[in-house]
C-alpha cells in the first residue's frame, strides 16, 4: 500500500527524513518555515524542504503560525493524508491538525523519550555528557512530546562528537526510523505504548546567553557546552572587552591553581585557561567579526597577557 503523507520540517537536519518519506509514500504537501534573511548580507534564503518541493513538484506551504489560521488548517484537512510526519518543524500544531491524519501524526524526536522533551534534546545530551541518545517516533498529542511511542533507534555518543557530528548522525537515524515505521505499518505491526512520565526530563530553547562561558565551572562542563553549542550560538568569553568564540578545546590538568578564567599560558605550545576544576587548552577560536583560527594562527596577530583573566 502506498500511503499518502504530509511532511513538516525546516532545517537541513530534516532533509534525510524528507527523502525517506518521498521514497516510502506519496507526499501530498510539504510544510516548512517562511523564507528568512540569512548571514551578514541578510540574503533571503528558502528552507531546504521548499527547494525539495519545487524540484519534485510537490505543493509547499509556509505559514507563519497555525494559531487561528483556519485557511491552512482546512487545507490540511482537505488533503486528507494518511500520515503527517514532523521532523524539527518548530511550530506548535493545534489539535485540528494532529487529527487531520487518517492514521496518525508522528513526530521524530531527537532523544530517547521520555528523556529531553522539548526544543534542544541533542544539545542537552551533549551538555550532560550522555553515553547514548537516539530518535523516538511518537504519535503526537497536544502535550509536548508526551505521545505514545511507536519506534526507537539508538546511537552511541562518541568522545569526539559535537552538535554537528551528532545531529548529522541523528538526521540519518531519523530517516531510518521512517523506513522502519512504514515497514511496520505494512506488516500491521505498529504497537504504540505510553511513555513513563515519572522518568521525563525537559529541555528548553537555546538562548545566546547560554553560551557565555562560566570559568568557575569544571573543564568537563565547559567542554560539553563548547561541543553542544558549536553550531549556534557558539561558546564565548571576553578578553579586554572583545568577544572571543571558543570553537574547539581539550581538557588538561596542570599542577597550577589560580582564579577561574586566568590565562595560564599563551604561546605556540597552547592557550591554556584555568577553570573551576582543571584547565582548558583552546585549540580553535574566533575573535568577533573575524574568521575562525587554530590557536597557532591566532598567536601570530594577538597577544594575551599571562595571569590576566577572561571574563
Amino acid at each position: 500500500m502506498k500511503y499518502k503523507s504530509i511532511f513538516m520540517g525546516t532545517p537541513e537536519y530534516a532533509m534525510p527524513s524528507l527523502q525517506a518519506l518521498h521514497e516510502e509514500s506519496d507526499i501530498l504537501a510539504i510544510f516548512t518555515s517562511p523564507d528568512k534573511p540569512t548571514g551578514r548580507g541578510k540574503k533571503i534564503i528558502p528552507p531546504k524542504p521548499k527547494l525539495f518541493a519545487v524540484d519534485n513538484h510537490i505543493p509547499c506551504y509556509q505559514p507563519k503560525s497555525f494559531k487561528n489560521n483556519i485557511e491552512i488548517i482546512n487545507t490540511i484537512k482537505n488533503l486528507n493524508p494518511d500520515l503527517i510526519i514532523v521532523v524539527a518543524y518548530g511550530f506548535i500544531l493545534p489539535k485540528e491538525v494532529l487529527q487531520a491524519a487518517k492514521i496518525s501524526s508522528i513526530n521524530l524526536h531527537g532523544s530517547i523519550l521520555p528523556k529531553y522533551r522539548g526544543a534542544s534534546p541533542i544539545q542537552s545530551a551533549l551538555i550532560n555528557n550522555d553515553s547514548k541518545t537516539g530518535i523516538t517516533a511518537q504519535i503526537m498529542s497536544e502535550k509536548l512530546d508526551e505521545g505514545n511511542i511507536i519506534h526507537i533507534l539508538q546511537t552511541n555518543i562518541e568522545e569526539n562528537d559535537d552538535y554537528i557530528t551528532l545531529s548529522y548522525r541523528l538526521s540519518l537515524l531519523s530517516a531510518s526510523c521512517i523506513r522502519d515505521i512504514f515497514a511496520l505499518y505494512n506488516k500491521n505491526q505498529i504497537t504504540p505504548y505510553p511513555q513513563n512520565n515519572s522518568e521525563a526530563s525537559f529541555c528548553t530553547k537555546i538562548k545566546k546567553e547560554d553560551a557565555l562561558i562560566n570559568w568557575s565551572e569544571s573543564n568537563q562542563v565547559i567542554i560539553n557546552k563548547i561541543k553542544a553549542f558549536i553550531h549556534w550560538p557558539q561558546c564565548y568569553t571576553h578578553y579586554n572587552n572583545t568577544k572571543i568564540n571558543i570553537l574547539k578545546a581539550e581538557k588538561i590538568h596542570l599542577p597550577i591553581s589560580k582564579l577561574p578564567g586566568t590565562i595560564i599560558q599563551f604561546d605556540k605550545e597552547g592557550i591554556i585557561i584555568q577553570c573551576g576544576e582543571g584547565h582548558l587548552k583552546i585549540l580553535e577560536l574566533k575573535q568577533e567579526n573575524k574568521k575562525p583560527m587554530d590557536h597557532k594562527s591566532f598567536l601570530n596577530g594577538h597577544k594575551w597577557d599571562i595571569n590576566t583573566m577572561l571574563c
